[in-house]
C-alpha cells in the first residue's frame, strides 16, 4: 500500500510548496485520537461504533504519519488513510510505511479542498490541530468531510483552541508577531519570539497577575520545538472559538456534539459542590450550555471534541453497565495504606501526572491492586471482577458495584477503559520481540512510539543498542553475548543486567507478544 501511495502522490495535483514543506511540523502519536479511544467514548454514550480491529480511519493533516503509522502497526486488520498538503512530509511518511512493510497505510499529498466522497467512507476521522489555524472556508470544508465521509455510526475527532483561554494565547501570539515583524527566516523568528517571552516573564512587575501569566506562557513556549511554535503561535491564521460557536458550526453540517476525547474533561468533579450545583442551575439540561459554562469556569484553552451524525441517539446517562464489555487498565501504584485489600482502612494509589486516588472500598482496593500487577496489560471487566473478589475476601460482588467504582475512577482520569488493546507482553519471552516501529525509530532519534500509542524517550546509546537487538531472533544468551562489551562496569552480572533491561522495555509497553 505504501508503494501505491507514492505513485498516487506523483499523480496528485501539485498545489505548490507549503509552509509545512519549508519548516516541518513535529509529528507524534496522539493517544486521544486512537480509534480505541474514540470507540470507547462512543460506547459509553450509547453508540454502536465500528469495530476498532477493522476500522477505516482518515486523518486530515497527517504530516509524515507520526500518528497514523503506529496505528497501522498495532491494527493490521484496519485501514488508514492520511492526507496532507506538505509533500515533503508525505513522502517521508510513505518511506517509513514502506520500510515497515505496512500494507494498510496510505498517505496522500492532497489539499483538503480536493477531498470528496470518492476518497471513501471512514469509521473514524481525525483532524488534530487544524480547525483553529485555517480560514473559514477551510473550516467549512473540514466539517463537510466529517459529515459526508463519515460512516453512519462513525466518530470524528476535531481539536481546536478554545475561548476564553484562547484570548490569553492570542495576546502572547500578537506580541510575538509584533516583535518578529519583518523577519523572514523561520529559525530567526522563533528565536526572537522566545527571547521576547523570556524578557517579559522576567521583567514584568513582580506581584502582578500579568507577571504570573507571562511566566506560565514562558514555561510552555520556551521548550516548544521550532516547527511547532512557527506553525502554531506565529501562523498566519489563528482563530480560537467559543465551544458553543463550534457546536453550532458542526450542527450546520449535520453533526452533533458527542463528547470530549477524555471523559474527565467533561467532569465537574474539579469543582466545589456549590459551584457544581450553580453550574447545573445555569445550564439546565442543555449539554452545550453546560460545556460552555464549564469553559468559563476553567478558562479552557484547548478542546478535543468528538462529533457524530445528528440522527444518532446519544445517551448521556453513561450507565456503569457499559463497562462490562470493556478492558480495564491502570498505571496507579499503591503508595500508602494497608498492604492487603481485605484489611480495613483506605489505600492510597498514585500515578503519572500527579494522579492520585484514595479509597476504602474493598472491591475498589482489590481491583486497583490487581491492575497494578498486570500493568501495562489490561484485564476484561469480568476477569477483573473475579480476581478482585478473590483478593477482597468479601465473597461475590455485584458487577455494577465494581462498574460504578471504575466509572468514577475513569471520570477522574486515574484508570483506562478500552474496547481494544494491542497485544503487549508483560514479560519478555524466550526470544524477546520489540515493536518494529520503535526499532525503526530508535535508529534516527531517542523518541519512539510504544504499543500503547504514546511517545517515550529512550536517551543514551545503551537503551538504543539494546532495543535494536530485540527482533525476535535472539535469546537471552545471544543478548548477553552481544551486549557484554557495552555493559561492563554496570552493577550485577551480565544475565542480571539483561533481565533488568528487558523488564524496563516491558514496562514501557514496547514488547509484543
Amino acid at each position: 500500500m505504501a508503494r501505491r501511495s507514492a505513485i498516487m502522490v506523483a499523480r496528485m495535483r501539485a498545489p505548490g510548496i507549503s509552509d509545512y514543506d519549508a519548516v516541518a511540523y513535529p509529528s507524534y502519536p496522539w493517544a486521544q485520537t486512537h480509534p480505541d479511544r474514540l470507540a470507547t467514548m462512543a460506547t459509553l454514550f450509547g453508540m454502536a461504533p465500528p469495530p476498532v480491529e477493522r476500522a477505516r480511519v482518515l486523518e486530515i493533516g497527517c504530516g509524515d504519519g507520526g500518528n497514523l503509522i503506529p496505528m497501522g502497526v498495532t491494527l493490521p486488520g484496519a485501514q488508514f488513510t492520511g492526507v496532507d498538503l506538505a509533500e515533503t512530509a508525505v513522502r517521508r511518511g510513505c518511506e517509513i510505511a514502506a520500510a515497515l512493510e505496512l500494507r494498510n497505510v496510505r498517505l496522500l499529498h492532497m489539499d483538503l479542498t480536493d477531498v470528496t466522497q470518492v476518497l471513501g467512507e471512514f469509521d473514524y476521522i481525525i483532524a488534530h490541530g487544524l480547525y483553529a489555524w485555517v480560514p473559514e472556508p477551510i473550516r467549512d470544508k473540514l466539517l463537510e468531510v466529517c459529515n459526508r465521509n463519515l460512516a453512519p455510526e462513525g466518530v470524528a475527532f476535531v481539536s481546536y483552541n478554545a475561548l476564553p483561554g484562547g484570548y490569553i494565547r492570542t495576546m502572547v501570539r500578537e506580541m510575538m508577531l509584533y516583535h518578529t515583524r519583518g523577519m523572514e527566516e523561520p529559525g530567526a523568528r522563533v528565536a526572537a519570539a522566545k527571547d521576547l517571552i523570556r524578557f517579559l516573564a522576567n521583567e514584568a512587575p513582580a506581584g502582578k497577575a500579568y507577571r504570573a501569566l507571562m511566566q506560565s506562557a514562558a514555561e510552555d513556549l520556551i521548550e516548544r520545538q521550532e516547527g511547532a511554535l512557527f506553525h502554531d503561535e506565529l501562523a498566519e491564521t489563528y482563530q480560537p472559538v467559543w465551544f458553543a460557536q463550534f457546536a453550532r458550526h458542526a450542527a450546520r453540517h449535520h453533526l452533533q456534539y458527542l463528547s470530549e476525547a477524555q471523559l474527565f474533561e467533561m467532569s465537574v468533579g474539579v469543582l466545589e459542590a456549590a459551584a457544581a450545583d450553580r453550574l447545573v442551575q445555569l445550564a439546565g439540561d442543555d449539554v452545550i450550555d453546560r460545556e460552555q459554562y464549564l469553559d468559563f469556569i476553567k478558562c479552557r484553552t484547548f478542546r478535543q471534541t468528538l462529533l457524530c451524525h445528528e440522527q444518532i441517539g446519544v445517551d448521556r446517562s453513561i450507565e456503569p453497565a457499559r463497562l462490562r464489555s470493556m478492558l480495564i487498565a491502570s498505571p496507579l501504584r499503591r503508595t500508602g495504606g494497608p498492604t492487603d485489600p481485605a484489611a480495613p482502612g483506605a489505600m492510597i494509589f498514585e500515578g503519572l501526572s500527579a494522579a492520585r486516588l484514595e479509597t476504602d472500598s474493598s472491591i475498589g482496593k482489590a481491583a486497583l491492586v490487581v491492575l497494578e500487577e498486570v500493568w501495562p496489560d489490561v484485564l476484561p471487566f469480568m476477569t477483573l471482577l473475579d480476581q478482585a473478589c478473590a483478593r477482597a475476601g468479601a465473597g461475590r460482588v455485584e458487577p455494577d458495584d465494581l462498574a460504578r467504582f471504575l466509572l468514577r475512577a475513569y471520570t477522574a482520569n486515574v484508570i483506562e477503559c478500552h474496547v481494544h488493546y494491542p497485544r503487549i507482553a508483560r514479560r519478555a519471552g524466550p526470544r524477546p520481540l520489540a515493536s518494529p516501529l520503535a526499532r525503526y525509530q530508535i535508529q534516527y532519534g531517542s523518541l519512539v512510539t510504544n504499543l500503547r500509542h504514546y511517545p517515550i524517550s529512550l536517551r543514551g546509546d545503551l537503551p538504543a543498542r539494546f532495543l535494536r537487538l530485540l527482533d525476535g531472533t535472539r535469546d537471552r544468551d545471544d543478548l548477553a553475548r552481544e551486549m557484554a562489551p557495552h555493559l561492563a562496569g554496570e552493577p550485577g552480572s551480565i544475565e542480571e543486567q539483561i533481565d533488568r533491561n528487558l523488564e524496563r522495555v516491558a514496562e514501557r509497553a514496547l514488547l509484543q507478544e
